[in-house]
């Protein structure tokens, strides 16, 4: 009888190897991207919008400045490449005379501009990966590079 429970308790466990095994194998080939920080893998592309633009906000209240109104999404013919031309400006390097004060006040808004624009760089780049026709995604990314532009500008002119 021990022999017969010691059996039965060996393929449970074998069974359980296999299973959590096959999982691990499961993710690891599953063709969902790699999730950047802070980002939930798997999530709406929408949700995930509405994630990075919220912060967008939050951010911008840190610099007391309020979002600018964006101008309208004109994407007529190639709107793939309009969302990541889009992306690549959000996130490009400050220019060289961009030369804000050396204050610990002007770090951390050049930080908050940073962290604006990674985040407009990032809805963009949803933008483009949903094929440049989903206007709610478009018009996120609109936005979000306005409010990069004012907290680059709000950066480069801190003294």
């Amino acid at each position: 009888m021990k022999s017969f429970v010691g059996v039965v308790v060996g393929v449970f466990v074998a069974v359980m190897i296999g299973c959590a095994a096959k999982s691990s194998a499961v993710q690891a080939t599953s063709p969902t991207t790699a999730a950047e920080p802070g980002e939930m893998a798997g999530a709406s592309p929408h949700r995930e919008i509405d994630r990075l633009d919220l912060a967008i906000s939050d951010e911008m209240a840190k610099l007391a400045v309020a979002r600018p109104t964006p101008p309208p999404t004109t994407c007529t013919a190639d709107c793939v490449q309009q969302m990541s031309g889009a992306a690549a400006a959000a996130t490009a390097p400050q220019p060289a005379e961009c030369r804000p004060a050396q204050t610990q006040t002007c770090s951390d808004t050049c930080k908050l501009k940073s962290s604006i624009c990674e985040n407009a760089g990032r809805i963009c780049r949803i933008a483009a990966d949903l094929g440049g026709t989903d206007a709610y995604a478009n018009d996120k990314c609109t936005s979000g590079n306005a409010s990069c532009e004012v907290a680059k500008q709000r950066c480069c002119s801190c003294m």
